[in-house]
């Protein structure tokens, strides 16, 4: 996030020779030593943003001499051209003292003569003269370009933070987007670090403002306004308490959202009252010195060489470490270390030696802090006063976080390679140039037959297995990439050509990997083994056109047999005769027909009928288990013949117009109850309920078939059954509509209506005609699971049909289904005179 600085124009700035470094004086000159032993770039402006001092780490990371710098503007040498305008608003406001005598904290991108732009961030202070205007202006940077967190990190840290936030003295806090900034959101801690309770900011929108001074105020409010175009605003003001005390805050904000769609502004306040007293004591002892001093980002130590007692510490270190200034004045160096080897007093004695005598030392190192945590620091040791002294600067830097990377990183390496080398497949990872490759899973050596070491030493080298017959195509695949932004694609299909002469078929898929700011970096890609789907996808191509040869000889055969069709008609128009005669062979056909029905009836039940028997009989003999159950598999497969025989049979009669119905007295309820406890069985088997429910108003006694009804009924629960894996089955009766007098022009004449509702996997509605037709299911794979013949819901509908009835679907799928249907019985006999239900099968 940048801090907004307004540019000057060229013409403006005075024209003046680059001054010498010797030339300097005031603020803007600064010890060497410090300067060079800071981890930080380090630089003083004068008003006109001219560089008058420079440390050596500042000109080693543009990649400039001193000579090209000093003296020149620096906003010009240095920024990148999009951060002008905003840095020059900035530097004359801080020279016009409105951002008061304290720092300010900027990110800036700087262009090194290497790398190409690089993110800084800045920690400005203003320097006063003596009549307390600013004079040059003294800014600490550090580079951190190589800081920021991936995607998916930043989600999982910004959780984690704004949990500790709500636990912490920092407080989050969420503004309006627009004037006068009311606050929407802040958290639980805000009465510790501002004085005022929460739902005092909720309710009062003025609250900041009334509060702070006036100045402040309207450098606030400035910024927040700048923040209408993005970027981060940081500020420091004074607010007055709920309790009267003032207290000095630190702020940082940036905006959310959309400005034009109701963004708002997020932020965090924290209480640096103490910071601010002591940098005000700073100020009037030690200006200069203390402001690069404390200011820097790292803990600072000075120390004597001899005996490495510290003899100065900055804010940063104290803050580090956890002990006081006075508290490490007096504290043995030793403690600040495990002291065990390698973490030794004696290691730090040699290092501090080496330093003061001009060999500058860079390390890193395992620090312990008052409360005993161990974390890890980067040491940078330099001589004060060439050495004269017999000090040393010594600039920790905490790279706890950086270490933890790296160990995640580690760990996340480590897993990946394990899963790379899990897999099948062939992983690997290039860069876009395929100059380079970063990894290669082992599968590699499997699929190719050669090493992972010859394609790392020679990235392109997987192409000599490919098989010469396809190289042209994979390397125009290749050259289609160059030149144009990458996006993931796909290979096209490829053989290798092994070393032991195996031909093995490989499909490659590539996809770009992208830094923060978008930019393919490294290329990834997966090549699988395609070997056997290949021969299933010829294999089958095979058998299609195959299949396609059969069906135009099948054609022509068609086509044959129409013609010679279309002649035989010609020729049968001609002779009425030869027609007649055939007009009397096809009856006499169908009465041998109906004749073989007769017979088959007779001739394939009785043996049937006989094997159950028998069977029924061999079971009342000792058997073992596996005789046992043998004869199951018996009984069980001829009374499944016999009822397809049954179907096949009864369906030929109704065919045929063969098939009447009985008219027999019979007890409506004995039937219904007959049902209930024939396949009661069956539904308790599955674990289902099944239950008869008779109207009150049913008559006792009709007139009709009752072996008909009875078979449609046992159909339609039996199949309810079938089909239902939990819940239950309901036989419903109950009369119907009146019946008209010319069909009851017989005798008395009933409609009775029979309902079969399951809790099944049900129909969709599109199949609900279909089932009703003869050798045909909704789905071939009931029958491999159900069984059936298909014949059974026609032949009921036929038998329905027969019985002056109609039958209906009501379903839905995954819910269940309702058959409903009619049936109209005569009722001209006395009760007495009815007969019993008939055995169900």
């Amino acid at each position: 996030m940048n801090r907004p600085f307004h540019r000057q124009p060229p013409s403006a700035m005075p024209q003046t020779s680059p001054p010498n470094e010797a030339d300097s004086a005031g603020p803007a000159r600064l010890p060497d030593a410090l300067l060079e032993a800071a981890g930080d770039i380090v630089v003083v402006l004068d008003t006109a943003a001219r560089v008058t001092t420079i440390s050596e780490k500042g000109l080693a990371f543009l990649g400039r001499s001193r000579q090209t710098v000093l003296g020149h503007d620096f906003f010009e040498l240095a920024l990148a051209p999009a951060d002008r305008p905003q840095a020059r608003e900035g530097f004359q406001e801080i020279l016009a003292g409105q951002d008061g005598p304290h720092r300010t904290l900027a990110d800036h991108d700087l262009v090194t003569a290497a790398a190409g732009p690089r993110r800084v961030r800045w920690d400005i202070t203003p320097l006063p003269g003596p009549d307390g205007t600013v004079i040059a202006v003294l800014g600490c940077g550090r580079d951190i370009s190589r800081t920021q967190p991936d995607a998916a990190g930043l989600d999982w840290v910004c959780s984690e933070f704004t949990a500790l936030l709500d636990h912490s003295p920092v407080v989050p806090l969420t503004l309006a987007g627009a004037p006068p900034y009311g606050v929407l959101t802040i958290g639980s801690s805000a009465q510790t670090v501002t004085g005022h309770p929460p739902e005092a900011f909720l309710k009062d929108p003025g609250l900041l403002g009334r509060n702070m001074p006036a100045e402040d105020w309207a450098r606030l409010d400035r910024g927040l306004e700048r923040l209408a175009v993005g970027g981060r605003f940081d500020a420091r003001f004074q607010l007055r308490g709920g309790d009267a005390r003032t207290r000095w805050l630190s702020a940082s904000f940036h905006r959310m959202g959309d400005p034009d769609n109701g963004s708002h502004l997020a932020g965090i306040l924290h209480d640096v009252s103490a910071i601010e007293a002591a940098r005000g004591h700073l100020r009037e002892t030690e200006a200069d010195y203390r402001a690069i001093f404390n200011a820097a980002s790292d803990a600072i130590f000075i120390q004597d060489a001899a005996t490495g007692a510290i003899l100065d510490a900055n804010a940063r270190a104290t803050a580090l470490y956890g002990y006081t200034r006075d508290e490490l004045h007096q504290l043995p160096a030793a403690r600040l270390s495990p002291d065990y080897p390698p973490y030794t007093m004696s290691d730090v004695l040699g290092r501090l030696k080496l330093a003061v005598h001009g060999q500058p030392q860079l390390f890193e190192w395992l620090a312990r802090d008052k409360g005993g945590r161990l974390f890890w620091v980067e040491i940078n040791l330099r001589a004060m006063d060439s050495g004269r002294s017999g000090r040393v600067i010594a600039v920790v830097r905490d790279i706890s976080e950086r270490k933890m990377a790296e160990r995640a990183l580690r760990e996340s390496e480590k897993k990946f390679r394990q899963l790379a080398e899990a897999i099948g497949e062939v992983f690997w990872l290039g860069s876009p140039d395929w100059k380079r490759i970063f990894y290669i899973s082992p599968a590699y050596e499997r699929l190719w037959g050669r090493t992972t070491k010859s394609l790392y030493e020679s990235p392109m080298s997987w192409l000599d297995v490919v098989h010469p017959e396809d190289r042209d195509a994979v390397l125009a695949f290749i050259s289609g990439l160059a030149g144009k932004p990458l996006t993931p694609g796909v290979f096209p299909e490829y053989r290798l050509l092994r070393p032991d002469g195996e031909i093995r078929w490989i499909q490659a898929r590539i996809f770009p990997v992208v830094d923060e700011n978008g930019i393919v970096y490294r290329v990834a890609g997966i090549a699988e083994d395609i070997t056997d789907q290949v021969r299933t996808r010829t294999e089958r191509e095979r058998l299609n056109e195959r299949l396609e040869d059969m069906v135009r000889e099948r054609t022509r055969t068609l086509n044959r047999m129409n013609q010679e069709l279309i002649r035989e008609v010609a020729e049968r128009r001609e002779a009425e005769a030869a027609m007649a005669v055939a007009k009397e062979a096809a009856e006499a056909a169908s009465q041998a027909k109906s004749e073989f029905l007769a017979t088959m009836s007779h001739e394939i039940r009785t043996p049937m009928n006989g094997i159950l028997g028998m069977a029924q009989v061999l079971g009342n003999t000792p058997l073992d288990e596996f005789q046992q159950g043998y004869l199951g598999d018996i009984e069980q497969s001829a009374s499944a013949l016999l009822s397809l025989i049954n179907d096949i049979l009864d369906f030929s009669k109704i065919e045929a117009d063969r098939l009447e119905l009985a008219r027999e007295p019979f007890v409506l309820r004995d039937l219904s109850a007959l049902i209930e406890t024939s396949l009661g069985v069956l539904a308790r088997e599955k674990g289902l309920g099944l239950s008869v429910d008779v109207a009150p108003d049913v008559p006792e006694v009709v007139i009709g078939d009752a072996d008909r009804l009875r078979q449609v009924l046992v159909n339609l629960v039996g199949n309810a059954i079938k089909f239902t894996a939990r819940g239950g089955v309901v036989l419903g009766l109950r009369p119907g509509n009146p019946v008209p007098a010319d069909v009851a022009a017989a005798g008395t004449a009933v409609e009775l209506v029979f309902s079969v509702s399951d809790t099944g996997i049900g129909i969709q509605p599109k199949d609900a005609q279909r089932i009703f037709e003869a050798f045909t299911q909704v789905d071939g794979s009931y029958t491999r699971r159900f069984g059936g013949t298909g014949l059974g819901l026609t032949i009921s509908r036929r038998l329905i049909g027969l019985m002056g009835g109609t039958i209906t679907l009501d379903s839905e799928p995954g819910l269940g289904s309702v058959f409903t249907f009619t049936a109209v019985f005569g009722q001209d006999r006395p009760q007495a005179e009815a007969s019993p239900p008939p055995a169900v099968d």
